[in-house]
């Protein structure tokens, strides 16, 4: 009983020496990898990993907003940053402060030219949805401009495209469903391809944008194993919009779906990534730490994710700690 009481008190007391280096690390997270593609008719950049820092925009001299449409702070990385840090990446050093307006042009967050091109008939989107406010109005939500939507999350999709429609703009925004899935080697995957029109409805509440989507047929789709330069065409989605896709060996895959309607409105890129890999049967493990006291739970809810390293350090020192008493 005495060793059990001084490990937790050892313990508790590595808190407040752990606590605020965990907490300064939290807030300097300040970058992120995300999943990035460009597309016209053609594929710009491939859907491929990047890391973004908030800030890259400024650092490439481009003015950004410090508030969004409805006043509030924008806080993080956004889609301008992603794009600019797209940019650094596919030209390389002939990217600068100094000549990335050549490549990117961006006024009052509104995309005028990206990629070396007119940008006027383009947009975004963040895993698969065009980024909008939560405010109603009579035309539906407001979206955001390059600017001010915040990319939340590391692993997030965020993809640029040109429309191709530029009279009707009736191109449609695909999706498979899912934007990353994870399967077993000789698992079938069942794709069922649906879409809508970006420019008319992605600013839609859900109910709408559901009437309004469709399946794709006759949409031919692509696929690469992640280290691969080169997509393989696997087939065509049927009249209904599905297609079966076997994996045979372990590996991470890049799919893309891309065309033409039978009404011909082009269909905007739609990516997906599978990750094939053996199952693992996780083996019972016997609890080793103590449970969690009161005060540590309360800290827990306070400092959330922050708090979890922490716990997961103290843990260790407890059990260190249990060892040494014991050995004396």
């Amino acid at each position: 009983m005495k060793t059990k009481i001084l490990a937790i008190v050892l313990t508790i007391a590595v808190l407040f020496g752990v606590m605020q280096t965990a907490a300064f690390a939290a807030d300097s997270e300040n970058s992120i990898d995300v999943y990035f593609s460009a597309t016209s008719d053609e594929i710009i950049v491939p859907l491929e990993s990047l890391t973004v820092s908030d800030g890259t925009a400024e650092d490439y001299g481009y003015t950004v907003a410090e508030v969004d449409h409805n006043d509030v702070a924008v806080d993080g990385i956004t889609v301008l940053d992603v794009l600019v840090a797209a940019h650094a990446e596919y030209y390389g050093d002939s990217f600068t402060a100094e000549t990335a307006s050549q490549y990117l042009a961006v006024s009052g967050g509104f995309v005028q030219k990206a990629f070396g091109k007119s940008a006027y008939a383009s947009g975004f989107t963040i895993n698969n949805a065009v980024p909008h406010d939560d405010v109603k109005t009579e035309y539906g939500y407001t979206g955001y401009a390059a600017d001010t939507a915040v990319v939340e999350k590391s692993g997030s999709f965020v993809s640029f495209f040109f429309y191709q429609d530029t009279k009707y703009y009736t191109d449609n925004l695909g999706s498979f469903g899912f934007t990353e899935a994870t399967l077993t080697p000789s698992e079938t995957i069942e794709l069922h391809l649906t879409g809508y029109y970006a420019a008319y409805y992605g600013c839609s509440d859900e109910e709408t944008i559901e009437e309004n989507t469709g399946a794709l047929a006759e949409i031919d789709v692509f696929m690469k194993e992640a280290n691969e330069e080169a997509f393989t065409e696997i087939g065509a989605t049927d009249e209904d919009g599905n297609i079966s896709i076997t994996f045979e060996n372990e590996g991470d895959y890049v799919l893309y779906a891309t065309g033409e309607t039978d009404t011909g409105c082009p269909v905007i890129y739609t990516w997906a990534i599978v990750h094939v890999e053996e199952e693992v049967i996780d083996e019972p493990v016997e609890p080793v730490a103590p449970e969690m006291p009161f005060i540590i739970r309360k800290l827990n809810d306070i400092f959330g994710g922050a708090f979890k390293l922490v716990f997961e350090i103290l843990v260790s020192v407890y059990n260190y700690v249990v060892r040494v008493i014991n050995i004396f």
